[in-house]
């Protein structure tokens, strides 16, 4: 072998050395970075409120605006969306006027539980029955992760869970469910979802007028019309349709 070659072969094997303790420093320093967990008191729970369905259905069944507290809310994110099988462990959101929502999370991630903090623009986007979260600032540990990292943690909480779907960056989350019924459907739809501090203000159709109509379609269907002829006669069932269709 020649002096140049040489050369080059030690200059390569330099460089190559060199290469390989910087990825491995790298490497090491982001390992130590995302195993710090600094925010253990932000995503632990210190109470819990089990209302957050009943405050739901009793807004839902009169359709007027209430309020969702952070605990209810995120007692019902635990209970829901956490658990050993589920890449999220803990979570807990953070809500403020006219402010992103903050989100502190343990979450399982290359191998290990690691603590995540991130920042969530909530927008309800009712004509198409979902929320739309997008999230900023993720950070695991103290590490900043980079967005094709979050959008692949994304993808797999959404497909840990029938209620959200993860599309363009985007995590859906389902707010408009329905009921249908051999002659009648039942529907409840978010139609407002407003952060404030602390709280979040919401607004659902009613569920009372969906009742109601649920029940005109029954008796005005041929299985309602052929059971109430059967049990109060014609004449009764032809005033019971004029009534319904007078009033609705």
């Amino acid at each position: 072998m020649t002096k140049n070659k040489k050369k080059v072969f030690r200059i390569t094997l330099i460089c190559t050395a060199v290469v390989l303790t910087v990825v491995v420093i790298f490497g090491g320093v982001c390992l130590a970075l995302m195993s710090q967990d600094n925010i253990s008191t932000m995503y632990t729970m210190t109470e819990e409120d089990d209302s957050f369905l009943g405050t739901l259905l009793r807004g839902a069944m009169v359709g007027k605006e209430f309020e969702l507290t952070e605990t209810q809310v995120n007692t019902y994110l635990n209970k829901t969306f956490c658990a050993e099988d589920k890449p999220l462990k803990k979570i807990r959101v953070y809500f403020h006027k006219n402010e992103p929502v903050e989100i502190y999370a343990r979450v399982f991630r290359f191998g290990a539980e690691r603590a995540m903090y991130a920042k969530a623009q909530i927008d309800l986007l009712p004509e198409e029955g979902r929320t739309a979260v997008r999230i900023t600032d993720v950070k695991l540990g103290e590490l900043h992760v980079h967005s094709h990292v979050v959008d692949n943690m994304l993808r797999d909480f959404a497909k840990s869970t029938p209620l959200a779907e993860f599309e363009n960056g985007v995590l859906y989350i389902k707010t408009e469910y329905s009921y249908e019924g051999r002659n009648f459907s039942l529907m409840l739809r978010l139609e407002k979802l407003e952060p404030a501090d602390r709280v979040v203000l919401c607004k659902t159709n009613s569920l009372t007028s969906e009742v109601i109509s649920a029940i005109r379609d029954y008796l005005l269907s041929d299985d309602g019309q052929d059971f109430f002829k059967h049990i109060f006669g014609d004449k009764i069932n032809d005033i019971k349709n004029f009534i319904l269709r007078f009033l609705f």
